[in-house]
């Protein structure tokens, strides 16, 4: 034999024979003899237990193809499902040399109908969470039992993955019906070409990353990362490099996004995704960043760049467009700027700001353990609308814990009714407002914590105050307000309000009817916010020199509130009214049950004139001063149930004062027309001398007791007596009327019942406990005794009555009684 035919023979023994005993090997290979040392290999990696449904089979050739059917792998326990992964069949045609080196090349992996269900136990844990068992020894997606891995060709036919965000909302449902990745080699870059849905919106992943043989530990360098997601019009592209892909480690990938429409991404997304995130319709959107891998939990992001385009957002607010919006940021160690512009109808919007670094804002465990510690964070805000214009300058000394906040903030608003369009709502017309604070956290607690206003000082037209406030959040929020105003113009700033505006072609306004319901209640059982009282704590004190309301100057106004433990306190409330000085002081104690609140007001002087015109009655001719006492105590959460239960007096009195006639028709002109007296003789216009006016009321769980109710004049004389139901609004009152005219006419009782809403007058029945026991002689020193709670006061002037007469021509008195009387007392 040859030479040369030896030379055959022996290359022929070195390819066939290796062929023959592989095929020989494969033809006695049985796969699922490694079924038990699979599961075993995948419950040590994941903690889940591997489940196959049927049997592994091998189509024998060079290239053999393995195939398993109906895979599943669990969830952990405590979720609802009981697999995170199933999977009808997976075939993998391998390269059957290449075993004999340690090297799995996987020609081509085909899936068929896998299905992914991404959710959240009951404990926040995920069950894509993995247990790792003993990592050294584990059996890892590169490395089974040593074998080195490489993919040339994937499949993946009729996919799907559910994502399962919050109970009870809809999940995330994402189809993938095919996708397929090729490669040259088993070494070279993998194309890959994805068709998806997202909920029932189509997108698609296109592009290549790099072999998948890096995931054996195969090769080195940079992982090349080249794809382009796009969803509708939207688009994101990412390219760049993975060092250690294995470990999805040693990234350096950019990253660019493009959508036009950014309602029409929105509306494209299943409901569930975004939460309850509103997203506004902008246009022209172009984003770019710069994402690298610092050996952290957070990356460092770098070349950040936010634009958009002109976008109406008429939704938002009707004639709202955005112009332009510029976001920049070099680094997160450095600062980031805004600038944007916009326009209301044809009022111009401008927004510039400038903020410190990013990153000095993150916790530093998220950040590599060598990045230097951040110092102060700068704040530069300016926004302008039509000619207000606001600011926010200054610096947070710790930003991580937003720790010593100063931030300057200054406000020019020379009309507030200008700013109607961007509030949505018409605003008062209220001029010239200049405001000048600084925002800190009280104590260095952070403005999570706790916020402030230090040296507020604001002025308008026709106000100007100034203090200091503070606010502490947490389970039990605490107020520290204190507020001086130096003027306020009650009279001027409510002229200035908006009036509501009526179509033109708007219908009449009907006229309620003025009867009241016979059941209509007069107080409202309106509940008192305890659950507030209870849960938070306050230090608030208002002062202001002058106020004028109602064409009436009010001064030295003082007030002082305290809540601590469910105890509210306001005391003092003093000041000098148009009638005279005025104290006050009120608890309500909610940590009781029911609570408890107390009142108490004195007036020893009050004006007869602005009294009367607070209570809607005239002030002509009127002259003299009241002294009023009220002091009350009560239980209830509610304002019906406190005056169910009211205990406490309430005192009136007034000497040698004038009041005018027409007051008189308005109080008691039913009582004396009841009587069968004239009323327009006491009713008359015209000054009415009053010797005495003495009112005095004793409460008893809700019960008043009429103990006086008296009045001495030129023209009409009464004295009364009874009850008030304060619970029930119930009246029982009598009422005897005299005219001391020089007949010195009596009429008959009155009895004055119904409720508050809708009192009645009668003739009160004769005898019985509804008798009216009438004093003779001076009815005065007594009354006023009564209705001054024994405290002292002037003597009325001595008895003299003269006949009243009508002026001639004089108008028609208005008409009167129990209904005017009541809606005089309670200013309505």
């Amino acid at each position: 034999m040859s030479a040369g035919r030896w030379a055959a023979v022996a290359a022929l023994l070195l390819v066939a024979l290796p062929a023959v005993a592989v095929l020989v090997l494969a033809e006695r290979f049985d796969p699922n003899r490694y079924a038990p040392e699979i599961i075993s290999a995948v419950d040590q990696a994941t903690g889940r237990k591997l489940t196959l449904h049927g049997p592994i089979t091998m189509q024998f050739s060079l290239n053999p193809v393995i195939e398993a059917n109906n895979i599943s792998l669990s969830n952990p326990p405590g979720f609802a499902g009981p697999d995170l992964l199933t999977l009808k069949r997976v075939e993998a045609k391998i390269a059957l040399l290449p075993l004999l080196s340690h090297h799995l090349n996987i020609l081509k992996l085909r899936l068929v109908n896998p299905d992914i269900i991404l959710e959240r136990g009951p404990d926040g844990l995920s069950n894509w969470d993995f247990t790792p068992v003993q990592p050294e020894t584990a059996i890892t997606a590169g490395d089974a039992h040593g074998y080195q891995i490489a993919l040339q060709a994937v499949e993946i036919e009729n996919g799907s993955l559910t994502i399962k965000t919050v109970r009870g909302a809809a999940p995330i449902m994402i189809a993938l019906p095919n996708l397929t990745g090729t490669a040259d080699s088993p070494v070279a870059p993998l194309h890959l070409t994805a068709n998806a849905v997202l909920g029932a919106t189509p997108f698609s992943v296109s592009g290549a990353v790099g072999p998948i043989a890096r995931f054996s530990g195969v090769g080195a360098g940079p992982w090349p990362v080249d794809l382009i997601v796009k969803l509708r019009s939207a688009s994101a592209a990412v390219h760049g490099a993975v060092y250690r892909p294995r470990k999805a480690q040693g990234y350096n990938l950019s990253v660019a996004l493009n959508i036009p429409a950014l309602e029409d991404l929105t509306n494209s997304l299943p409901p569930g995704l975004l939460g309850a995130l509103p997203l506004p319709p902008i246009h022209g959107i172009s984003a770019s960043a710069r994402i690298v891998d610092q050996n952290s939990t957070i990356p460092a992001i770098d070349d950040l760049s936010i634009k958009t385009g002109v976008s109406d957002l008429s939704a938002l607010r009707p004639g709202l467009t955005l112009n332009s919006l510029d976001i920049e940021m070099a680094s997160l160690d450095q600062p980031l700027s805004l600038n944007a512009s916009a326009t209301l109808a044809s009022t111009p919007i401008t927004l510039t700001g400038n903020f410190g670094p990013p990153q000095a804002l993150l916790n530093p465990a998220l950040l590599p353990a060598s990045m230097p510690p951040q110092g102060s964070f700068p704040v530069t805000i300016n926004a302008q609308f039509g000619a207000a214009k606001a600011s926010v300058t200054g610096a947070i000394a710790t930003p991580e814990t937003l720790a010593g906040a100063a931030l300057s903030l200054n406000l020019v608003i020379p009309d507030l009714s200008a700013l109607s369009p961007a509030a949505g709502t018409n605003l008062p017309a209220w001029k010239n407002i200049t405001a000048q604070t600084t925002l800190i956290d009280p104590g260095g607690l952070g403005l999570r914590n706790a916020a402030g206003l230090d040296t507020l000082t604001m002025s308008m037209d026709n106000a100007a105050l100034g203090g200091d406030a503070s606010l502490y959040f947490g389970p039990k929020p605490r107020l520290q307000l204190a507020l001086q105003f130096s003027q306020v113009n009650a009279d001027a700033l409510i002229a200035a309000m908006p009036q509501p505006v009526v179509p033109a072609n708007a219908p009449p306004t009907p006229v309620p009817a003025t009867a009241a319901p016979a059941n209509a209640a007069l107080i409202p059982d309106i509940p008192l916010p305890l659950a507030m009282l209870k849960a938070a704590s306050a230090d608030v004190q208002i002062s202001a020199d002058t106020l004028i309301w109602d064409q009436a100057a009010y001064t030295a106004l003082q007030g002082h509130a305290v809540l601590a433990n469910g105890v509210l306190t306001v005391n003092p409330v003093t000041g000098q009214l148009p009638g005279g000085s005025v104290t006050a002081s009120a608890t309500v104690d909610a940590s009781k049950e029911p609570a408890t609140e107390t009142l108490k007001l004195d007036a020893p002087a009050l004006a007869l004139a602005p009294l009367l015109k607070a209570f809607g009655l005239s002030e002509a001719a009127a002259k003299g001063t009241v002294q009023a006492q009220f002091m009350a105590t009560g239980s209830g959460n509610s304002l019906h149930a406190i005056a169910s239960s009211l205990n406490g007096q309430l005192g009136l009195a007034m000497v040698n004062g004038v009041t005018d006639g027409s007051v008189l028709r308005r109080l008691f002109g039913g009582v004396l027309q009841t009587a069968g007296l004239p009323a327009d003789q006491a009713g008359a216009a015209g000054p009415v001398p009053v010797r005495c006016m003495a009112v005095r009321v004793d409460a008893a769980n809700g019960i008043g007791t009429i103990r006086t109710l008296t009045l001495d004049s030129s023209r009409l004389q009464l004295q009364g007596s009874g009850n008030i139901d304060t619970g029930k609004e119930t009246l029982g009152i009598l009422i005897l009327p005299r005219l001391p005219t020089a007949t010195n006419e009596t009429g008959r009782p009155v009895m004055i019942g119904g409720n508050f809403a809708s009192p009645t007058t009668a003739i009160a029945p004769a005898g019985g406990t509804q008798e009216a026991h009438v004093n003779e002689g001076d009815v005065c020193p007594a009354a006023l005794n009564l209705g001054r709670l024994g405290q002292p006061g002037p003597a009325a002037a001595p008895m003299m009555h003269t006949q009243p007469a009508a002026a001639p021509g004089a108008a028609t008195p208005q008409p009167g009684g129990p209904k005017n009387l009541l809606n005089g007392l309670f200013g309505q």
